[in-house]
């Protein structure tokens, strides 16, 4: 579960330093085997083509309204639980983890942008 933490935590910094990816899939993402202090580390990769997204990982309303008329981190936020999701089929976690993995995902992938939990909310309200 700390590569869940990791990602979300990644993610909010992307968004604290004003920034946006927008381009949220497996593929951009790096985990390195060991970190310094044996933590679960991730970052973001492929932010020189940010504006160009891939289909199936972007958030309904990008295709539907495109990008200047939706809420951008909220796209993001569904990208994150759509990696969540797939994580959850193919990632080593216990049965119990990826019960928990997938209503994340689920909650993070609402069709609706007002109905995704913020980044800290999805967290669980710790600080990210």
């Amino acid at each position: 579960m700390e590569i869940v933490a990791a990602l979300l935590e990644v993610v909010h910094n992307i968004h604290s330093a004003g920034f946006v990816h927008l381009d949220i899939k497996p593929a951009n993402i790096a985990v390195p085997l060991r970190t310094t202090n044996d933590t679960a580390a991730a970052t973001m990769l492929d932010f020189g083509v940010a504006r160009m997204v891939t289909e199936g990982w972007m958030a309904p309303e990008m295709k539907i309204e495109g990008i200047e008329n939706i809420d951008i981190k909220a796209a993001d936020v569904w990208s994150v639980g759509r990696v969540l999701l797939f994580m959850a089929s193919f990632c080593p976690f216990d049965e119990e983890q990826k019960k928990l993995v997938r209503m994340l995902g689920r909650r993070m992938t609402s069709p609706d942008p007002d109905g995704r939990p913020s980044l800290a909310e999805a967290s669980g309200n710790r600080p990210v």
